[in-house]
Formats: structure tokens, sequence, C-alpha cells
């Protein structure tokens, strides 16, 4: 009999070692949640500030680009007006390249 209390005290031994060891593990999983939460909102924030940066970086640029074809179209717009003829027959023989170029196999 003596055998029988020892296999219960060995049986309870395990029944509590076993759910010790669902809360450490339930712990661990609440930690590792709580980690990638927190990596999560800190890598969003940092997207979040470089797509600011990017953003800002690009419209300034665009803004530029703007500029630039804005003189371009001006340019070109006031040539046409100083010389119209020239314009067309330039115009002409763009079209006359730009379709032999592409009537080629």
């Amino acid at each position: 009999m003596k055998d029988n209390g020892r296999v219960k005290e060995n049986i309870d031994t395990l029944k509590d070692e076993a759910q010790r060891l669902r809360h450490e593990f339930s712990n661990v999983s609440d930690n590792i949640l709580d980690i990638s939460r927190k990596a999560y909102k800190s890598g969003n924030k940092r997207l979040g500030h470089e797509a600011k940066r990017l953003h800002a970086e690009l419209g300034g640029g665009l803004a530029s680009a703007r500029r630039m074809g804005g003189g371009g179209i001006d340019a070109v717009e006031s040539q046409v007006t100083r010389k119209p003829l020239l314009s067309v027959l330039i115009a002409f023989l763009v079209g006359v390249l730009a379709g032999k170029l592409m009537d080629r196999e």
C-alpha cells in the first residue's frame, strides 16, 4: 500500500509541475506577444517618419521639376511665337524622322 501512496504522491507532484510549466509558458507567450507589439509599433512609427520624409523630399523634387518644365515650355512657346515658319518646318522634320525610325523592321 505504501507504493500506491508513493505513486499517488508522484502523480500529484507531476500534476503540480505540469501546471507550473503551463503557467510559465503562458507568461513566456505573453512576453513574446508584448515584445512583438512593441516592435511592431516602433517599426510602424519609423516607417511613418521615413514615409513623411520621402514625401517631403519627392514633393520638393516635383516642384523643382515643374519649375524647370514650365521654363522649358515658356522658352519653346516664345521661340514658336517669334519664328512660326521655322517651328512648323522643324516639327515636320521631327515627325518624318520619327516615322522612319518606327517604320524600321
